[in-house]
């Protein structure tokens, strides 16, 4: 692809080995602007207009999220990213009511950054936890989303801090997950004093067997969506009811996609994600995906760049 073609992205930090390896890890994908402060960010991002430009939130002067306001504020449609040093859940809260579309530990630099940048881009966005996700302000229809994990120990702390955030804010929760992981979300949950069976009582805590309800989803082997809604929307309908937030809202985690692509069948956990985005996107709720990172081919690009194309936020393996 040519130069002038390729996606362009404006780098600003002001430790001169951070521009370099940011422009090394993101030169595979985009033509690369890096400049050393805040004040040239917002200036080279009015003058060349970049897809993304990716903040250093401590610098100088003109900070990371000085220079993010200063660019919004400029109406520019430019992609905020930033990358950082220091992370603290409130710190990515306020990037994210800056308008920012990721949030990337400098630790994981060169795990996160090529592929978060690359999703930003695209429209979608990127956070370091998934308890921040029910802080993002959008769509109905772009609730859908996908948490990455190593290990069991990790996935279930993660997705318990956004069934947590659910709680809290008075949502019903559903959840569609392997028998450890179950088990894993109730320990959990009491642990941080919720009691998950009287959330059961309450209508506001469902929970299905990952196995059980991706047969109740096939229909000769392959992903039905009348099947899928049969299963589901009637659930759906009784946890909103359910709900004490306003307006009524159901947060739902899920991994039935992942036992698909376990078995080497891509091409239905893609059709299993299609379907259950357009059910996520006519309906009050958030869907949160669980994929185990060794069940996308690292060999294969499109493969894992499909399954991210279908989720708007992404929470990468920690």
């Amino acid at each position: 692809m040519d130069a002038m073609d390729r996606p362009h992205v404006v780098v600003a930090d002001d430790h001169p080995l951070v521009l370099h390896q940011a422009a090394q890890i993101l030169g595979s994908l985009f033509e690369v602007t890096t400049v050393p402060s805040g004040s040239a960010a917002v200036a080279a991002t009015l003058r060349l207009n970049p897809d993304v430009v990716v903040l250093d939130v401590s610098m100088p002067g003109v900070d990371g999220f000085r220079a993010a306001s200063q660019i919004r504020v400029s109406g520019s449609s430019t992609r905020v990213v930033f990358l950082t040093s220091h992370v603290a859940q409130d710190m990515i809260v306020a990037a994210i009511a800056l308008g920012a579309s990721a949030f990337i530990p400098k630790l994981r630099m060169h795990q996160d950054l090529l592929q978060a940048v690359d999703h930003v881009r695209r429209g979608g966005m990127w956070f370091p936890i998934a308890d921040v996700l029910q802080r993002l302000n959008r769509p109905a229809a772009l609730q859908h989303d996908l948490q990455l994990h190593e290990s069991d120990h990790t996935l279930v702390g993660g997705v318990t801090e956004f069934l947590l955030s659910a709680v809290r804010a008075g949502q019903s929760l559903i959840v569609v997950a392997t028998d450890a992981h179950l088990q894993g979300f109730d320990a959990e949950l009491r642990a941080h004093r919720v009691d998950p069976d009287r959330l059961a009582a309450q209508g506001r805590y469902v929970q299905f067997r990952a196995t059980a309800a991706l047969d109740a989803m096939l229909e000769d082997g392959e992903p039905d969506a009348d099947r899928f809604e049969s299963l589901l929307a009637p659930v759906i309908e009784r946890s909103l009811a359910a709900a004490i937030s306003t307006p009524a809202h159901v947060a739902m985690f899920g991994e039935c996609a992942p036992l698909l692509c376990s078995r080497g069948q891509y091409a239905a956990a893609l059709r299993l994600e299609d379907i259950a985005h357009e059910f996520q996107a006519s309906r009050p709720m958030t869907l949160l995906c669980g994929y185990p990172v060794d069940c996308l081919p690292l060999s294969d690009d499109a493969v894992r760049a499909s399954v991210y194309a279908r989720h708007c936020a992404i929470v990468p393996a920690a």
